[in-house]
């Protein structure tokens, strides 16, 4: 990964954390609950921008584009992707990091890895 790659992983991955933690505090209260179009557009807008990190080959689901906004899903079906969505991120992460520092084109940086990372 290059520098510039990093940095987006970085913001993209954090924005992941973010709208998976958020999701599930909903979900405990209504799992069932439908998402509204304003946030499901943010939500979309984050997986697409996962997508084209992570790859064909990274890509949780390799046909999913995102959330059909005229069928709105629940909570729980906003936490089920993310979840899988983290778990590809964090692969990424134990590939491409040695020691708590990124490896910037396969060679080890002095850049660490985001202290929020945390396992979900």
């Amino acid at each position: 990964m290059t520098e510039k790659q990093i940095d987006q992983f970085e913001k993209t991955f954090a924005q992941i954390i973010s709208v998976y933690e958020e999701f599930t505090n909903l979900s405990k209260k209504s799992p069932d609950g439908q998402v509204n179009k304003f946030k499901l557009s943010f939500v979309n807008t984050i997986i697409n921008e996962a997508n084209t990190i992570l790859m064909k080959e990274s890509i949780p689901f390799a046909d999913f584009q995102g959330f059909d906004i005229d069928s709105l899903p629940s909570n729980s079906d906003i936490i089920f992707i993310y979840s899988q969505y983290l778990n590809s991120f964090q692969k990424i992460i134990r590939d491409n990091t040695r020691y708590g520092l990124w490896l910037i084109d396969g060679t080890k940086s002095d850049k660490p890895i985001f202290k929020s990372y945390g396992d979900k």
